[in-house]
């Protein structure tokens, strides 16, 4: 962390992980924010502690979920700045897929809200229990990492090739380790700012994406359909294959107005931004599997019924 005044480990900071929850080591409590009377010395403690919490969470989806690491780009020469999606052992081979996409800021992947992480604890605010309940369903899982985008050395900032934004993150991670997989079925879960990539994505791999996507799982995202210059055809897919659900004082799955053109709104079942992931768990993934039965049943061939030729021969 180059000349930053704290520690690089969580132990460190006085706080470990216990029952799932960031714990102060002697004391048992929760995190402290207001620790000194140095409002700018606090802050800066807070975004510290939360690099620290990135590896926590990294090595959390490697020794917890059973992911593996996979380079961004795949092709980097020797010392080539580079970045990593996190992976199921068969995501290669598994029928259908799950991608994870964060939202935007200091997030990286596995984390929904940073936050809530510190606060609350590791299911409010990762990805794991999406991971957990994907795999157990026969998903493959690739988790993006949208926000990492360069690299820092020295006085330099160099931009990670081909990951330079999250938009051309998701593109390459689609191009590289979607594409070639055997997966028929892609579901996408998207938080925030997550909708904004997962349209582009829509968009600039359009022929694919049609083909391939039966679900989309929006989690408040910002998107709008504007900003993404959807064509009639996105839309439509949009309509029919997305949810959004966003934050509100209703019920979950409460259907919402929603925008012309756009896809369908459902409440999250909570009133934060930040919480809506970990809000509408139990609604998505019974979504997911409804659009993946309905995308299977449309592709299948139509068979004859047992009857049919019976009925032929009495209208003969």
């Amino acid at each position: 962390m180059g000349n930053s005044p704290f520690p690089t480990k969580l132990k460190d900071f006085g706080y470990e992980f216990k029952d799932g929850s960031l714990k102060d080591i002697k004391t048992g409590g929760g995190f402290e924010f207001n620790v000194s009377k140095d409002a700018e010395y606090n802050q800066a403690r807070y975004e510290a502690l939360g690099e620290v919490i990135t590896e926590e969470v990294y090595a959390l989806l490697e020794s917890e979920a059973g992911l593996q690491r996979l380079p961004v780009p795949a092709n980097a020469a020797d010392g080539e700045p580079t970045t990593f999606v996190f992976a199921s052992a068969d995501y290669r081979t598994a029928d259908k897929l799950l991608l994870l996409v964060h939202g935007s800021g200091v997030v990286r992947a596995g984390q929904w809200a940073r936050r809530l992480i510190i606060n609350n604890g590791v299911k409010e605010g990762t990805q794991l229990p999406y991971i957990e309940r994907a795999l157990s369903a026969g998903y493959g899982v690739l988790v993006l990492n949208t926000n990492d985008n360069r690299r820092v050395t020295g006085e330099r900032k160099q931009f990670i090739r081909d990951s330079g934004t999250p938009e051309q993150h998701a593109l390459t991670v689609w191009d590289t380790y979607v594409r070639g997989a055997a997966a028929t079925d892609v579901a996408i879960v998207a938080h925030s700012y997550g909708g904004v990539v997962t349209l582009n994505l829509a968009v600039r791999r359009w022929e694919e994406v049609q083909k391939r996507v039966s679900a989309v799982a929006l989690t408040d995202s910002v998107h709008s359909m504007g900003g993404a210059r959807c064509g009639p055809e996105v839309q439509k897919w949009l309509a029919e294959c997305a949810v959004n659900w966003v934050t509100s004082s209703s019920p979950l799955d409460t259907e919402l107005a929603r925008p012309t053109g756009d896809a369908c709104r459902r409440s999250a079942g909570h009133k934060q931004h930040e919480w809506t992931s970990w809000s509408c768990i139990d609604a998505v993934f019974p979504f997911l599997e409804q659009r993946l039965q309905q995308r299977r049943k449309a592709a299948a061939p139509a068979t004859p019924t047992e009857n049919q030729g019976g009925d032929d021969e009495k209208k003969q």
